[in-house]
């Protein structure tokens, strides 16, 4: 399944952005693209009173959407990507931006990944919900384990309900851990797709030794901020 998973993202590399930008099958209408970007500037708006200075990690950066954002802000950022394809388009959009020396790429999987420095912040965008429940907890120690003290770990995930809920079209749910997935071409995939409530989220990153702090955007988002003791 994780296999599939990989094989899923290195393909939807080249379509990846249309859902972040509401673009052909994922438009939503004015309207419902409105609120999407709304919803944007206000998880930007939280993270932007967060300390992701320094050095930032950011694992699973996909196309580079918030490596830019994280890149304006930090020193440094090393992205960690399985998909060759994405670190290349996450490439492209930092060096238009011509922030190219500010970022590292190691193409690594991440379900093997082990950290050899301790970092300022580590970001984590629609990562964790494609962790099997199994994995999650001892893949958020390991991230505990890589910050700095004091640091910081954001997070920010889709949430379970809500109206926009039908962003990603092209799904369907096998079972609480497992969707469907199509690609513009046809090709379907399984992919690990779960969505934590707040208060487990809250309680695993607690059990990780962070001190958490979780909340909404409004109806997509949800985001924490978990900082490690000083």
């Amino acid at each position: 399944m994780l296999e599939e998973q990989k094989s899923y993202y290195e393909a939807r590399a080249t379509e990846y952005d249309e859902w972040w930008e509401r673009r052909g099958r994922y438009d939503l209408g004015a309207e419902g693209n409105a609120l999407w970007r709304e919803e944007i500037q206000k998880v930007e708006a939280v993270f932007d009173m967060a300390p992701l200075r320094g050095h930032v990690l950011e694992p699973a950066a996909g196309t580079g959407n918030w490596t830019l954002y994280l890149t304006r802000r930090a020193e440094k950022v090393t992205v960690l990507d399985n998909s060759r394809s994405m670190i290349e388009k996450n490439r492209r959009r930092i060096q238009e931006a011509g922030l190219q020396g500010r970022v590292d790429y190691e193409e690594t999987d991440l379900f093997c990944w082990h950290p050899r420095a301790r970092y300022d912040a580590i970001f984590l965008g629609f990562w964790i919900s494609h962790l099997p429940s199994a994995v999650l907890d001892p893949f958020l120690l390991l991230m505990a384990s890589a910050l700095k003290p004091g640091g910081c770990l954001a997070i920010l995930e889709g949430q379970r309900n809500g109206r926009l809920r039908s962003a990603t079209q092209g799904t369907s749910r096998l079972n609480d851990e497992i969707e469907l997935r199509t690609l513009n071409d046809g090709r379907t995939f399984r992919i690990v797709k779960r969505y934590d409530d707040p208060e487990d989220l809250a309680k695993r990153l607690e059990r990780a030794g962070l001190d958490a702090q979780v909340g909404a955007s409004g109806e997509q988002f949800l985001y924490a901020l978990a900082f490690s003791p000083s």
